[in-house]
């Protein structure tokens, strides 16, 4: 059985099966970075794991199904499938380290074509005849909206390319919003739906925005960081520094509304915070992933230094970590998922 090529395939494998565990014993799987969703009362997916091992690679992302089995109580994994390449993903901001191409997308909407970067443009709907814009994505593009001065009650649906619909919002009229990212994993065409809830007629303004736009970065120590983030939607840096195990990582610190968060190759994270500097000592060698961005999608800049120092020992505690303010015990603003909005300003 070739059990990196069955990873691949959109049927589950019985990964849990002993027989299959013994003939591949070679594996290390890593959870940390997983998110839960249920399927039903009995049955939940995890999403995000990574598998050394096994023909995979910390950069394939892996979702793993378990059941719930009343013979003996516990839960049994029933399926596994990899989204290859899939690079490092911060699951809480839903964005990723792989290059989206093209960097501005296109949609199109009424017979015509727009451009989707830092474009805010007027549409209207009716019950019987929606608002429906349509994108040809790619894995790496990451997806958010900003919708304004809407007119009446609102409902926005982004449609997979197999026509399932895989968010749903309710919105007031007046009340701008700024979608949550969405990560895209599968190349296609996505459609965008957007109705009044009650009827008549819908007015609004629309802003289809890739926040992964930014080349990633090669920093090392002493590279300096200036961006700049788009307003009302969600917009990211991205950077890669190669540290060696001992290197401590440090960023200066932000303004109030920044967030800055450093991951290794298998999306776990180092150091996150918002409005505040990031040092984080490694103890393994390889290559370690910065992302920069406004916790609520207001736009606002970060400019700040990069320091790489090599660490003795004695240099660091028992638990390998060094003295933070108290403010940085703070937790980040949280997001709501995938799909889900916040308020625009």
């Amino acid at each position: 059985m070739n059990l990196a090529s069955s990873f691949r395939k959109t049927a589950a494998i019985a990964l849990g099966a002993t027989a299959c565990m013994a003939a591949y014993a070679q594996y290390t799987p890593y959870f940390s970075m997983t998110g839960i969703t249920w399927e039903d009362e009995t049955t939940f997916r995890l999403d995000g794991a990574r598998i050394q091992g096994l023909g995979l690679t910390a950069a394939d992302e892996v979702s793993l199904r378990y059941q719930f089995r009343p013979a003996d109580a516990t839960f049994g994994l029933i399926g596994a499938q990899a989204n290859a390449g899939a690079g490092v993903v911060f699951r809480d901001q839903n964005f990723t380290s792989v290059e989206a191409q093209p960097a501005t997308i296109s949609y199109m909407a009424n017979g015509n074509s727009y451009t989707g970067n830092n474009s805010s443009r007027s549409f209207s709907a009716t019950a019987a005849a929606p608002f429906v814009a349509t994108a040809t994505l790619q894995p790496g593009h990451v997806i958010s909206l900003g919708i304004t001065r809407q007119s009446a009650e609102w409902r926005y649906e982004m449609i997979d390319p197999d026509g399932k619909v895989i968010v749903t919002y309710d919105g007031e009229p007046g009340v701008g919003v700024i979608s949550a990212a969405r990560r895209i994993t599968r190349a296609g065409v996505h459609t965008v739906r957007i109705s009044p809830r009650n009827g008549g007629n819908l007015a609004f303004d629309l802003e289809l925005f890739n926040g992964n736009n930014k080349p990633m970065q090669q920093l090392t120590n002493g590279s300096r960081i200036s961006t700049s983030f788009e307003n009302n939607i969600r917009h990211y840096y991205k950077g890669v520094v190669q540290l060696q195990a001992g290197s401590r990582l440090s960023l200066t610190q932000a303004s109030s509304d920044i967030g800055i968060c450093v991951l290794d190759e298998l999306s776990r994270k180092q150091d996150c915070s918002t409005g505040l500097p990031v040092s984080t000592r490694v103890d393994r060698a390889g290559n370690y992933y910065v992302f920069i961005y406004n916790v609520k999608g207001w736009g606002g800049s970060y400019t700040g230094t990069v320091s790489v120092v090599q660490e003795q020992a004695s240099q660091v505690s028992a638990n390998g970590s060094v003295a933070r303010t108290a403010a940085s015990a703070r937790p980040a603003p949280v997001d709501l998922g995938a799909g889900a909005f916040n308020p625009a300003p």
